[in-house]
C-alpha cells in the first residue's frame, strides 16, 4: 500500500470532481435564480435530483480512498458531511413537495400524468440520495479508529532508515564508511 500512496491526491481530486461539477452544471443553467417562483423552484429541485447521482459515485471514490489508504480522519469528515447533505436533502424534499402540491392546480390535465411522473422521479432520487447519504455517514462512524500504539507507529515510520521503535534496522549502518583505497 505504501507505494500506492501517491496516487491518493489524483483519486481525491477525481472524487471532489464528480462532487462538484454535476451540481455546479444544473446550478448554472438555472441562473438567474428566482427563488420566489415556485416553477422555478420546481424546476431547480429537479435538476438538482438528477445532479445528485454522480456526486454519490464521487463520495463513494472519497470514501474507498480513505478506507485503502487509512486516512481515518478524512473518513470522519467525509461521514459528517454526509450527515449534513442528508438532513439537507431532507429539507429540500419537503420543500420539493410543497412546491408540487402548489403548482398542481396550474397544470393543465394533459400534462398532469408528465408532471406526476416528474414529481414522483425526482422524490425517488431525493429518497435515493438520503439513504446513501445516512449510510456513508453510519459507515464513517463505525469504522474502526486506529488504535494509539498503531498511530505512534505510523508517525515514527516517517523517518526513513527507522523503525516502529525509532532504531535502525539491523545490518544499517550509522554512516558510511569512507572506502579505503589500497595503494
Amino acid at each position: 500500500m505504501a507505494q500506492h500512496r501517491q496516487i491518493a491526491s489524483p483519486t481525491y481530486l477525481v472524487a471532489l470532481t464528480f462532487v462538484l461539477i454535476p451540481p455546479f452544471d444544473a446550478l448554472m443553467q438555472l441562473l438567474p435564480l428566482r427563488i420566489h417562483d415556485p416553477r422555478w423552484r420546481f424546476g431547480f429541485f429537479g435538476l438538482m435530483a438528477n445532479a445528485l447521482m454522480l456526486p454519490m459515485i464521487g463520495l463513494l471514490i472519497a470514501f474507498m480512498a480513505s478506507a485503502y489508504f487509512e486516512h481515518k480522519a478524512f473518513q470522519r469528515v467525509l461521514g459528517i458531511l454526509s450527515a449534513v447533505v442528508a438532513v439537507g436533502i431532507v429539507a429540500v424534499l419537503g420543500l420539493f413537495a410543497l412546491d408540487a402540491v402548489q403548482l398542481r392546480p396550474d397544470v393543465k390535465p394533459v400534462a398532469q400524468l408528465a408532471f406526476k411522473v416528474a414529481s414522483l422521479t425526482a422524490a425517488f432520487k431525493y429518497l435515493l440520495g438520503l439513504i446513501t447519504l445516512s449510510t456513508f455517514a453510519l459507515a464513517s462512524l463505525r469504522a474502526p479508529r486506529l488504535p494509539r500504539t498503531a498511530r505512534n507507529k505510523r508517525a515514527n515510520n516517517l523517518v526513513m532508515g527507522t523503525t516502529a521503535t525509532g532504531a535502525r534496522p539491523s545490518g544499517a549502518l550509522a554512516s558510511p564508511e569512507p572506502e579505503s583505497s589500497a595503494t
